[in-house]
């Protein structure tokens, strides 16, 4: 029970530090894709950038920022682990 708790509560504060930057967020020009100056706002997001960009246009669509959001944080992969 206390480590669904502590999951729990890194869940939420992750959640809260990037809070605001679903897809259309990042999308600051509203072209419909995320480009690599865009996904500077989530430090997370441009780290793996080139990783996500499977077609190597340098930009972002969709499905290639779903499988960014399907990814756990960090912090969560570490809690799962003790689970």
């Amino acid at each position: 029970m206390r480590k669904l708790a502590i999951v729990s509560v890194i869940a939420l504060f992750s959640g809260l530090t990037f809070a605001g930057t679903t897809y259309e967020d990042l999308d600051a020009n509203k072209d419909g894709v995320i480009s690599a100056e865009e996904a500077q706002a989530n430090p997370e997001l441009a780290g793996k950038f080139k990783d996500l960009d499977k077609n190597q246009d340098n930009r972002l669509d969709a499905a290639e920022f779903a499988q960014f959001e399907m990814t756990p944080a960090p912090e969560q992969q570490g809690a799962e682990a003790t689970q």
